[in-house]
């Protein structure tokens, strides 16, 4: 595993073995205002799109950062759009917890990019294990 970024938000981590990059998010999530947010996931976009993994599996188990309407357009449009255009991206999956405080906003966040990348997969899970057997 390597290892491009670990802070108190989230950990972005590569296994070149399986070509899965993962993006952990920490509990201190809840600390974040928007603009850090923008920031993490910017650096997460940016390790995508170097790295070129086949998969990504995105762990939002202790995300505790709400995300407004207007700041699910800016991830579709400045995020998912350009990692799945830029890259050779083929799964994304997210581990959800299955009663989560955000998970409003993640099912609109996740309409919102299914609309824009259809012809690729993109599936939401409940632990990490079911994740990355789903991306192999």
């Amino acid at each position: 595993m390597e290892t491009y970024l670990s802070n108190r938000f989230n950990d972005i981590v590569y296994n070149p073995e399986t070509s899965i990059l993962y993006h952990i998010h920490k509990p201190d999530t809840a600390e974040m205002v928007e603009e850090d947010f923008k920031s993490m996931l910017i650096k997460w976009r940016e390790t995508v799109l170097k790295v070129q993994p086949q998969s990504v599996l995105i762990d939002a188990l202790e995300m505790n950062f709400p995300m407004s309407p207007e700041l699910q357009v800016w991830i579709t449009d400045e995020v998912t759009v350009p990692i799945f255009t830029r890259t050779q991206l083929q799964k994304m999956c997210f581990v959800m917890p299955e009663e989560f405080v955000s998970k409003l906003s993640l099912d609109q966040y996740r309409d919102a990019s299914d609309k824009v990348v259809e012809d690729k997969s993109i599936n939401y899970v409940s632990t990490r294990d079911m994740a990355e057997e789903w991306l192999r």
